[in-house]
């Protein structure tokens, strides 16, 4: 369901440059890889890359931090970051970013567990009072509000069972 809803709000087609910020071992890459062009997966744990790499040959998987992103400017198409957005220490810095790497009209696509549903209650207090971990979540309403006043334009919620879909258009030019 997840992989449909993506690849169907993120109008995923055969010329799109999609980064996956976050995205670990990249198994929601390596379905999309038979979709895009290019993909790559960003993310700063070594042992997931690593064992991405090794499964994953149509992938490309870089070790590195959500800010600064260290491609050019307009290098994607698409972008999306699938329930990592609230690990992110600076959260505003990593919207900016992947708003210099998001070519003009190009989509960004956060996939985040929904604080007004139990089961994303329950995420944020593991992760952040079992974890201890400084994990900040947000409503859909949070999350498009912070998203806009990046000037981001067309900014869509979709709710799925115990979190949500925000896509934004991506208005620089």
């Amino acid at each position: 369901m997840l992989k449909e809803l993506l690849r169907h709000n993120l109008h995923l087609n055969g010329d799109d440059m999609m980064l996956d910020i976050g995205g670990g071992t990249g198994v929601l890459a390596g379905y999309f890889s038979n979709i895009c062009k290019e993909i790559w997966v960003l993310d700063s744990e070594t042992k997931k890359l690593r064992f991405g790499r090794k499964r994953r040959n149509n992938v490309s998987f870089i070790c590195a931090s959500a800010y600064p992103i260290p491609f050019v400017n307009g290098s994607f198409s698409k972008i999306m970051i699938v329930v990592s957005f609230h690990h992110f220490a600076d959260q505003d810095m990593v919207l900016q970013e992947i708003k210099r790497v998001l070519k003009p009209d190009g989509l960004l696509g956060i996939v985040e567990f929904d604080l007004t549903t139990i089961r994303g209650k329950v995420v944020n207090f593991v992760e952040n009072k079992l974890g201890k971990k400084n994990c900040k979540f947000y409503t859909p309403t949070e999350l498009k509000e912070k998203v806009k006043v990046l000037d981001y334009g067309e900014i869509n919620v979709v709710k799925i069972p115990a979190a949500y879909l925000l896509t934004a258009v991506n208005t620089t030019n």
